[in-house]
């Protein structure tokens, strides 16, 4: 929301599901592919995630397959934390 698009080509679509209540919510956000297994996004994307799908695309149409995630951590946050590393299953990405 009032943001511009990434430029970057590492840039990757992350679709996130919560649980809460017996109701799933889904949402996005953009992060930053760090290489062939991490993923680095905004802490506040990660809060209680149940499941999350990366997309090697910036491309809102056609954002290609979504690669599961296979685990999420958000680093202890003492202060001012801003972001979470995302390790994603390393056999399925290719740049």
């Amino acid at each position: 929301m009032g943001g511009s698009q990434a430029t970057s080509e590492w840039t990757v679509q992350l679709e996130f599901q919560t649980h809460s209540g017996g109701s799933v919510e889904t949402y996005g956000c953009t992060g930053e592919q760090l290489n062939d297994e991490w993923v680095f996004t905004a802490r506040h994307c990660v809060e209680n995630v149940a499941r999350m799908n990366v997309y090697q695309s910036n491309d809102q149409i056609d954002r290609g397959e979504p690669i599961a995630a296979d685990s999420v951590h958000a680093a202890p946050c003492r202060r001012h934390c801003t972001g979470a590393p995302v390790r994603i299953s390393s056999a399925q990405l290719v740049r």
